[in-house]
């Protein structure tokens, strides 16, 4: 079974099984933050999704005309965005990565006894999802940096690691600098807001949206 997800203008169609997303979208999943993201996205360019999970932002970027390019670090999420993506026939250049302040190896973890596809692998975070911290595996990923993509146009980026936005924007100074996208950031407590802040002192929060999401845009 599959289940349409609106974003303004355009819409996303997503298979059910085990998706987060597809059970929270019920009493409605990110409304803002997803119609927000497709009128960014309308003016083209190229868009980055950092976080991918089953490619729902991934793919109202795409039908909205954008180049999208998304990092996914789960092997099972890929899978996943890769029959979404067939679903909507879209294309998307999507990498089987996290994306942090360092090109190289990393560790992230996540819970493997959640009973779907898992919503919290965090480069920062002990426990992910739902379950004691002892039940959080290791996973070695492949890390790399926005900036390390070498970009000469950006028109926007989504950032959702669990608490490790900070890092995603630390590796992406030189590419906010010169090319000044707009940001659509998740940040959960006060201690990450702060962080967020930090990493990007040149940009604005223009709205917060859908309890936990910021649209930045440059001063």
């Amino acid at each position: 079974m599959t289940l349409e997800i609106k974003a303004g203008p355009v819409s996303a169609n997503l298979i059910e099984q085990d998706d987060w997303i597809c059970l929270e979208n019920r009493s409605g999943y990110e409304v803002e933050s997803l119609v927000r993201w497709a009128g960014i996205c309308a003016v083209g360019g190229t868009a980055i999704d950092v976080g991918a999970y089953t490619g729902l932002f991934s793919i109202i970027a795409a039908k909205q005309g954008c180049r999208v390019i998304a990092f996914e670090p789960m092997p099972t999420h890929v899978a996943r965005c890769r029959d979404n993506f067939r679903l909507n026939n879209v294309e998307v250049e999507l990498h089987n990565a996290c994306v942090s302040d360092a090109v190289g190896e990393a560790v992230i973890k996540f819970n493997p006894n959640v009973p779907y596809l898992t919503y919290g692998a965090s480069l920062i975070r002990s426990t992910n999802g739902s379950g004691a911290g002892n039940e959080s595996k290791p996973l070695n990923v492949h890390s790399i940096t926005i900036d390390s993509l070498g970009l000469d146009q950006c028109t926007a980026i989504k950032i959702d690691v669990e608490r490790a936005e900070p890092m995603v924007l630390a590796g992406a100074r030189n590419t906010l600098e010169r090319l000044k996208p707009v940001l659509l950031v998740e940040v959960i407590g006060e201690e990450e807001k702060a962080a967020v802040r930090t990493a990007v002192p040149d940009y604005d929060v223009a709205a917060e949206m859908d309890i936990w999401n910021w649209l930045m845009v440059p001063k």
